[in-house]
């Protein structure tokens, strides 16, 4: 169990495991993000992240999975699922546009942080932390990595929902 600031907004879905349950939850993050007066280029790394999150769960973890999204000056997303292994990180070949095994590069570039809870019925809660206003490592490197970057970030976030609706027809 992980401790809530007072004055946190706490919200949490059941989702289904398939990609238009990971497009509903996206959406409703959305939502609420912008309910609570979030700038759209937070929202936008915050669901990037999620969606990192929510295809790793769709793709290899087993049902039950549940969403949980604490806002307030912070926000922390949990994935929980029934699967007991852990996200792995891959590394990729020089040269190949990766289609999986990117997720970890995208929250450990756009999150303050990130930790696991193996649960005791053998699942696991992944939580990441994500502060109001966020400065990504990115930002701050000279402009043509910065564009690099996202370059790489659109490329496997696009390769990622590749793979989704090739998994997923």
């Amino acid at each position: 169990m992980t401790a809530r600031a007072t004055g946190t907004h706490v919200v949490s879905w059941a989702l289904d495991p398939t990609p238009k349950s990971a497009s509903r939850a996206r959406h409703a993050v959305r939502d609420t993000l912008a309910d609570r007066s979030w700038a759209a280029r937070e929202i936008d790394s915050v669901l990037l992240v999620l969606s990192s999150l929510l295809n790793n769960a769709i793709v290899h973890a087993c049902p039950p999975i549940v969403l949980t999204l604490e806002v307030g000056d912070h926000l922390r997303l949990c994935v929980r699922d029934g699967s007991p292994g852990k996200l792995v990180r891959r590394e990729g070949v020089k040269g190949e546009i990766p289609t999986r095994g990117h997720g970890t590069w995208i929250i450990d570039t756009l999150a303050d942080g990130c930790w696991i809870n193996m649960l005791p019925d053998g699942g696991k809660e992944v939580w990441v932390a994500i502060n109001r206003k966020h400065t990504p490592p990115a930002r701050r490197l000279p402009f043509s990595v910065v564009s690099e970057t996202r370059a790489q970030l659109n490329t496997a976030a696009y390769a990622s929902i590749f793979a989704l609706r090739n998994r997923f027809p």
